[in-house]
């Protein structure tokens, strides 16, 4: 009955989380108010309440995380100051007939380089190309948080598909070839439901010649983020120290004044931004401390029901109370285990419904940092935003659901 009871408290406190978001509470404000209510519901003395939230701001991965974000902007708005980002644009209109597409290669570019609150930099690049086609703050993150996260679902340097493989004791090629064509539907549901309802631009509509050199010029235009690709995946350096040496390069290459850098950094919105990191991770620790993390898996897993909704419900739910990939794959896989085990390895159809079914939840969460990140920065109603998305999540999950069906046999064409 405790369990039972434990869930219903942390979706009470879920709720009041989303109800203060429908009010327009700042988001930072209404997580921190839920980071309370979670303390207080679940009976943590204030002695390890306290405890709890030194601990949160004073680990690495919340520091990393900061310096990451605040690294990512800085990086971003400095490529604004040199004139990069207005060359990608243009050499992105000599490339493509139609500057939707630009938008969708920008932001999936982008989504190659695993690292958190990516939506920021991409979010940047296509501001003006927006302007042109008169997208709204909504759309515009939408599109920008849809495209960027494509890769996630089978991208062999995403954190949360190296775990999934190491939890299963299979290897990474085996997770991405089950689960790549998750990554081909989300493709398809974005050019349909993001994409194809923008309307084109007048230029566009009249066919405009393509140049030839532009892949060029848009090379050049965006070789920071290349040279930071470079560096992660190939050179393996960590992204933090990869951002930063980027960084100094772009500074004694540009050699922008100081007077610059500080202007634009005000306008950023930084500040904010680091709050509401500094929120999302106080939330995380309390709910991983107040063991709320577990309390709803554990009671569907207490009851006697299907297979198929355990694989999809319990993802799902950590996902959406986490936003983070790996949280959703490290909770829930262990849980799964027996269902997801079969006498000769794993089930392919199943293991790729469970991550679809989590990273449904991740995409839809309040606790996303790239959907918050992203709906700050263009000053987008969050509830709208989420509303864009339901469909197209729902779609990728139901096609998920197929796919599951075919692979195991279940369907026979």
């Amino acid at each position: 009955m405790q369990v039972f009871i434990a869930a219903l408290a942390l979706l009470f406190i879920f709720a009041v989380i989303l109800l203060l978001l429908r009010y327009r509470i700042h988001l930072g404000i209404s997580i921190l108010i839920g980071t309370a209510l979670l303390y207080i519901v679940f009976y943590i003395p204030p002695v390890d309440m306290a405890r709890s939230i030194y601990d949160s701001i004073t680990d690495w991965m919340t520091i990393r995380l900061l310096l990451l974000v605040f690294l990512v902007v800085f990086m971003s708005r400095l490529m604004s100051i040199t004139g990069n980002l207005d060359d990608m644009v243009s050499s992105l209109k000599g490339l493509f007939n139609d500057r939707r597409w630009s938008i969708a290669t920008i932001s999936s570019l982008i989504g190659l380089l695993p690292m958190p609150a990516g939506a920021l930099v991409s979010g940047h690049m296509i501001n003006s190309t927006a302007d042109e086609l008169q997208m709204s703050a909504e759309d515009r993150t939408a599109v920008n948080y849809w495209f960027r996260h494509i890769w996630e679902y089978s991208w062999p340097f995403y954190q949360g598909i190296i775990l999934s493989a190491a939890t299963l004791a299979v290897s990474v090629a085996y997770i991405v070839s089950i689960q790549f064509p998750l990554t081909l539907l989300a493709v398809i549901v974005g050019i349909l439901f993001f994409l194809l309802p923008i309307k084109r631009h007048p230029e566009d509509k009249k066919g405009r010649k393509r140049e030839w050199n532009a892949l060029l010029r848009f090379t050049a235009s965006i070789w920071p983020i290349i040279l930071v690709i470079a560096l992660v995946l190939f050179a393996s350096i960590d992204l933090l120290w990869s951002l930063l040496l980027v960084v100094a390069l772009m500074i004694v290459v540009y050699r922008p004044r100081f007077s610059e850098c500080r202007d634009v950094m005000k306008k950023s919105g930084i500040a904010k931004i680091l709050l509401i990191l500094l929120a999302v991770m106080l939330f995380k620790g309390a709910l991983t401390d107040t063991g709320a993390v577990y309390a709803l898996p554990n009671a569907l897993n207490s009851l006697n029901i299907s297979p198929v909704f355990l694989v999809i419900a319990v993802p799902f739910i950590v996902g959406f109370m986490s936003g983070i990939t790996v949280a959703f794959v490290g909770i829930s896989y262990p849980i799964l285990l027996p269902v997801l085990k079969t006498t000769t390895g794993i089930d392919p159809g199943l293991t790729m419904l469970a991550f679809a079914a989590g990273f449904a939840g991740t995409l839809l969460s309040p606790m996303h940092l790239c959907l918050v990140l992203s709906a700050e920065y263009f000053k987008a109603d969050l509830s709208r935003v989420l509303r864009r998305l339901y469909l197209p999540v729902g779609l990728v999950l139901g096609g998920a659901f197929l796919l599951y069906m075919v692979i195991d046999g279940l369907i026979l064409f």
